[in-house]
């Protein structure tokens, strides 16, 4: 191989990675309700997409051209969802079921959480439900205040795409670059 075509190889490869990085991102964007970032990031996505697959295509008998377009491909999967995984963009929200009475709810308060609490019953007693709505970079230190006070609690996590009103909406100014938490639901 020349010294011309492992730097086809490396461009393909590194393209690659960038624009399957780059559709992940777009992807939660999009996910998040933030259409035009989501837009003007897949210009730069199909340029890179195209330039990357012209290599590719215009020598489809060069093998490695094309080994090399489908690991760059994998890498940027694993490169976006690590990007994801520490961008923590959104929020999410933690349904804990403990056993009541239960101290969890006021200690979460404490700590600067907005906490909703309802009775429940459930297979072994009466039980509380608490509902924790949070930006997801806080999640960690949620699940540990939680392990903590209630170890055998049942927890869910889910992603909300919208919310309006409420604790969160009043108390947490919205990301840089975001939608305003009250934002309008998936029918808007």
């Amino acid at each position: 191989m020349t010294q011309s075509m492992w730097l086809d190889i490396l461009i393909i490869f590194g393209l690659q990675v960038v624009y399957v990085s780059l559709m992940t991102l777009r992807w939660l964007l999009i996910m998040k309700g933030n259409r035009y970032p989501a837009a003007a990031l897949s210009v730069a996505e199909v340029i890179i997409w195209v330039y990357a697959l012209g290599l590719v295509v215009s020598q489809l008998d060069d093998w490695p051209r094309l080994v090399a377009y489908a690991l760059g491909f994998a890498t940027g999967q694993l490169t976006g969802s690590k990007l994801e995984e520490l961008l923590a963009y959104g929020y999410t929200a933690v349904q804990v079921v403990t056993k009541s009475p239960t101290e969890l709810p006021r200690i979460l308060r404490e700590q600067g959480f907005g906490v909703t609490t309802w009775p429940a019953s459930g297979r072994d007693g009466h039980r509380e439900v608490i509902l924790v709505v949070v930006r997801r970079r806080w999640t960690n230190e949620l699940f540990r205040l939680i392990e903590a006070h209630e170890p055998g609690a049942f927890t869910v996590l889910m992603e909300p795409r919208s919310f309006r009103g409420g604790f969160l909406a009043r108390r947490v100014p919205p990301i840089p670059g975001s939608s305003p938490p009250i934002a309008p639901g998936p029918a808007a």
